[in-house]
């Protein structure tokens, strides 16, 4: 499916490959969290991270836009602000990435590479106690 990606500032046009845009959610505690000396659970709740993975592949239409996305996500930097589907709306926020990577898949009518693996995880909770 096209989908225009965002990432700081800046969208993208490119493919997410069908039905690999994944989201995922953990909750955060923090250093007061435990098991107590009964046995019973301590909960000391920050809130809730939401992490998104997905393949990304070129738009024939705009195949440099995909070179720029993979520029940017693999960029020495800490943080990147990105722009995701989340329900019937969009999320923002503050990630960052620590690998991804992709397939060269020969040349069609240009260099054709796909299957771009790459997980956008939260900074920082998105949802507060």
């Amino acid at each position: 499916m096209t989908m225009k990606i965002k990432l700081d500032g800046t969208e993208y046009d490119v493919r997410v490959v069908y039905d690999t845009l994944l989201r995922s959610f953990a909750i955060r505690e923090g250093a007061n969290a435990g098991t107590a000396l009964s046995g019973r659970r301590i909960f000391d709740l920050i809130g809730t991270d939401y992490a998104f993975s997905m393949q990304v592949e070129p738009n024939p239409a705009n195949p440099t836009d995909y070179d720029s996305f993979f520029d940017a996500i693999s960029a020495p930097v800490e943080t990147h602000t990105v722009e995701l589907p989340y329900g019937q709306s969009t999320i923002s926020f503050e990630c960052y990435i620590q690998a991804g990577g992709d397939a060269y898949h020969g040349i069609l009518g240009a260099k054709r590479w796909r299957g771009l693996s790459v997980t956008f995880s939260p900074v920082a909770p998105q949802r507060t106690v």
